[in-house]
């Protein structure tokens, strides 16, 4: 609840600065995280070659696709 209307674009304005400041502070770790994360975390069996895994994920969802050599 504020005491005036004229209050209202203070708020406003700051809560747009600690909305955008969350937003680079997010972008910020999203840089951060290392580049193999996630492909650490599967079996080495399971995708030998990026580019014939990618196609098979792909051809999986309905979309015929093949790997090109």
């Amino acid at each position: 609840m504020i005491l005036r209307e004229s209050h209202a674009r203070f708020i406003g304005y700051g809560a747009m600065l600690l909305e955008s400041f969350v937003g680079v502070m997010a972008m910020v770790a999203a840089c951060a995280m290392p580049l193999d994360l996630f492909r650490d975390q599967q079996p080495a069996q399971y995708c030998r070659r990026r580019r014939e895994c990618g196609a098979a994920t792909i051809s999986g969802w309905g979309y015929p696709l093949q790997a090109q050599p």
